[in-house]
């Protein structure tokens, strides 16, 4: 595809999955990119946990919820190492309060990916990850249904 039609080859991809904000510091975003050798970031719906990082899924949430307003981000680190941030991409007056996780996957920056995520997002979940989301869903009740005709 990029050597035939390079205008179709993407500038980056947004992967439902971690990348850097993993327990091995490599997750699905950090793979494709490594062997697409392709701009990726990670967007996961939940966080995931990891040895020696302070926060967790409950307080994060929290601290969503008592946020007076947008940008509502916040950083996952620990003393030496920034693995991603937490992001509530609606803001406080969208009450988008259930924050998504945001990740470096390969060739880009955690801002750029994050403003990236912003750009892309209507509701909690880019538009990219959400729409294809919808669609396989669909597409697979629309074979569960054909097998059970079948």
């Amino acid at each position: 595809l990029q050597s035939e039609h390079p205008e179709l080859w993407p500038q980056v991809v947004l992967v439902d999955g971690n990348g850097t904000l993993h327990p091995r510091r490599f997750g699905s975003a950090c793979q494709l990119g490594v062997e697409l050798d392709i701009p990726t970031i990670g967007v996961a719906k939940n966080f995931l946990h990891i040895d020696g990082l302070s926060a967790d899924a409950r307080s994060l949430k929290q601290a969503f919820q008592q946020a007076a307003a947008p940008p509502l981000e916040i950083e996952l680190s620990n003393a030496d190492t920034v693995y991603g941030m937490a992001v509530a991409p609606g803001g406080g007056a969208s009450g988008a309060t259930n924050p998504i996780f945001v990740s470096t996957g390969h060739r880009v920056s955690l801002r750029t990916a994050v403003d990236i995520v912003r750009k892309c997002s209507r509701h909690r979940v880019p538009e990219p990850i959400r729409v294809a989301d919808q669609r396989s869903r669909a597409r697979a009740r629309e074979i569960e249904a054909k097998d059970s005709t079948d």
